[in-house]
Parts: C-alpha cells; sequence; structure tokens
C-alpha cells in the first residue's frame, strides 16, 4: 500500500479535551469532522490506550481546540506525547472552561459537544459529538493548521497513538 496516498488527504490538528471532576485531560488529533447539519454533529477519533479516551467515555462529554498555523508548536508535543495520567498538560499554557470542558486559548477556534454514540475501530474509538457550544477565537483570526503544515513547515513527528501512525517498516 502506498501510504503517501493518505498523506494527501486534508487533516487538521486539534486538541480534544474533556474534564472529570477536577481533572484536566486531553490528546492530540487529528481526525476530526463534521458529519450532519442538523443537529450539528462532529466526529473525532482517540485511540483506546490514550487515558483522554476513558475520561470521555465515562463524562460523554469532549471539546476540540482547532490549532492555528501560529499556535505554540509545543501545545502539540505536550498534549501529543504525554499522558494527561501523569502529566498536568494544561499547566504551561492558557485555557478557559466552556460547557464544564477545557478549550485552549491559543487556537483558532473550539467546539464543545456532548457524545451522542460512537464506535469501535480496531485501535481507536469515534466519538460523535453534538456540538453545544462553538466559536471562534477573535484574537488569533488565522489560518487552522493543517496536518500537511504540521509536517512540512513545523517539521512535527507522528505519535504512535495518532490515527494517522504508519510504523517505519511499513513506510515506503
Amino acid at each position: 500500500m502506498d501510504y503517501a496516498a493518505l498523506e494527501k488527504m486534508n487533516y487538521g490538528v486539534y486538541i480534544a479535551t474533556a474534564k472529570e471532576a477536577d481533572k484536566l485531560v486531553g490528546c492530540t488529533i487529528n481526525a476530526a469532522v463534521q458529519i450532519t447539519a442538523t443537529p450539528v454533529t462532529i466526529a473525532i477519533s482517540i485511540n483506546h490506550d490514550n487515558f483522554s479516551h476513558d475520561i470521555i467515555q465515562r463524562t460523554k462529554k469532549f471539546a476540540i481546540s482547532v490549532l492555528s498555523e501560529h499556535s505554540n508548536p509545543k501545545i502539540i508535543g505536550t498534549f501529543g506525547f504525554f499522558s494527561s495520567k501523569d502529566k498536568n498538560k494544561f499547566e504551561n499554557f492558557e485555557y478557559q472552561i466552556v460547557d464544564d470542558l477545557p478549550v485552549l486559548k491559543d487556537v483558532s477556534s473550539y467546539i464543545t459537544c456532548k457524545v451522542i454514540g460512537q464506535l469501535e475501530a480496531p485501535t481507536h474509538t469515534i466519538f460523535l459529538g453534538e456540538v453545544i457550544n462553538a466559536e471562534v477565537n477573535p484574537e488569533t483570526g488565522c489560518e487552522p493548521m493543517t496536518y500537511e503544515y504540521y509536517h512540512r513547515v513545523l517539521r512535527g513527528k507522528t505519535s504512535k497513538k495518532a490515527a494517522t501512525y504508519v510504523p517505519p517498516e511499513q513506510q515506503k
């Protein structure tokens, strides 16, 4: 299989977040898409091994922060290569609580959702979320970051838990 063909698909870079009691969690994802307009519903894909997955599954709520091309690149590494179980990923980044969910401030926009369904894939759960709230960040006003931008311009790496991760031995 030529994995380069899959890299031609459009992806964004997002931080999926959730909250259980006082515990804030989040992880970097690139699989998020609006799937219906009425009600407005989005789907996100979270690796079964992510601590954030467990919190979303229990609380039935999540938010996504849409990173911009000017977002601090350290957000991606912090939320993508560490576990919320062991690290407070929010400690070095500004955030706010919206609809009892953490959303980052250094982003293009955010969306909060309640889970209305889920689909199990071999390594990930696809959570369907009915949108509760969504807002564009008037302070950034810049382009959302694409996964292609993340790799080409920022020279970013792919976490083993990412939906698009391909082991080196399977790459061409």
